[in-house]
Formats: structure tokens, sequence, C-alpha cells
């Protein structure tokens, strides 16, 4: 049960976070920023 929750708590915090930060990275940065964003939440995640 705690991993559902735990789960359920990084799907809800990515979909606050990091879409904002991928739309806004795009802008600015290209496809670069955009994989920068992912990696770095991908680093966050497995940690």
């Amino acid at each position: 049960m705690a991993t559902v929750i735990g789960l359920l708590g990084a799907r809800i915090f990515s979909a606050l976070v990091f879409s904002p930060l991928i739309a806004s990275h795009a802008v600015a940065y290209g496809p670069v920023g955009t994989v920068l964003v992912v990696e770095s939440w991908l680093l966050g995640v497995g940690s």
C-alpha cells in the first residue's frame, strides 16, 4: 500500500512540476532543454 501511495505522489508531483518545466525549457532551449528536464527527473526518481 505504501508503494501505491508513493507512486501516486510521484505522479502528482511530476504532473504539477515537470510538465510546466518541460514546456518552458522546450521553448527556451529547444530539444536539449527537454532532455535535461527528463534526465533530471530520472536521476531524482532513481536515487
